[in-house]
């Protein structure tokens, strides 16, 4: 059976299809797929995302022109940001677990780039007479470094 025998049975047209023009209608069939599939994608939105840089850690940083009873226990990073933190909020303490403990004030801390507020908390001091040194942000060059709280 030949190639016309064959176009004839599956359709009967009164036009021959012959191989060349058979490629043609497939070739065109094909590069309206392609090109239907590259006009969606082209035309799709994609979302962009813009995120703030994280915070750039300095492990163990030089002492500055302070006094020592102002400095952290060595050994901690240090976080350095770019903007200052906001102003701390206003927090109206509970009342205290028992007798003894002391009322730590909450602050604003730097975590993946965006300030974050832990909030106040009661802590029983580590021994007698101590005192809560409260941390905070110091400016530094272009950027502020944040000093963390703790026992004196």
């Amino acid at each position: 059976m030949g190639w016309d025998a064959v176009h004839r049975e599956m359709n009967p047209s009164p036009y021959p299809l012959t191989p060349r023009l058979a490629l043609k209608k497939m070739f065109a069939v094909q590069f309206g797929v392609v090109a239907l599939t590259a006009a969606i994608a082209g035309c799709a939105r994609r979302p962009i995302i813009v995120q703030a840089p994280p915070a750039t850690v300095i492990q163990n940083p030089a002492p500055t022109t302070t006094t020592v009873n102002t400095l952290p226990p060595a050994g901690r990073d240090v976080i350095v940001v770019k903007e200052a933190p906001p102003p701390p909020r206003e927090e109206a303490p509970p009342p205290p677990p028992s007798n003894g403990y002391s009322w730590v004030p909450g602050y604003w801390t730097s975590r993946d780039g965006r300030q974050e507020w832990v909030a106040g908390r009661w802590e029983m001091p580590p021994r007698a007479n101590a005192t809560w040194v409260a941390p905070r942000w110091e400016r530094r060059g272009e950027g502020y470094v944040f000093i963390e709280g703790y026992w004196r």
